[in-house]
């Protein structure tokens, strides 16, 4: 059992399917925490806001710029990177030279 004294690796708390996921509030996100649209097996637990803690619930209002952790079933990722970390689009009209 971890105590609260213990400095522990977040690895050996996550099991099975439980992950992390991190995004940085862009300004389509600065909305509230319920608004986010997360399926039922995912929750935004705490974020940072100007470099500091604070946990999260439904009612929490996030900004541009807030640094948001959810918890979530590992086979929500695949759809959490897509909608926070799309691929770059490549501009083959006007390539870098």
């Amino acid at each position: 059992m971890v105590r609260g004294l213990d400095n522990i690796n977040l690895s050996t708390l996550l099991k099975e399917d439980a992950r992390f996921f991190t995004f940085t509030a862009a300004e389509e996100d600065a909305i509230g925490v319920s608004e986010l649209g997360l399926p039922k097996d995912a929750k935004v637990v705490f974020y940072y806001r100007d470099n500091k803690f604070h946990f999260a619930d439904d009612d929490t209002k996030l900004r541009k710029g807030d640094e948001i952790v959810i918890l979530t079933h590992s086979k929500n990722l695949p759809d959490f990177n897509e909608r926070w970390y799309p691929p770059k689009k490549v501009d083959n009209k006007n390539p870098k030279k």
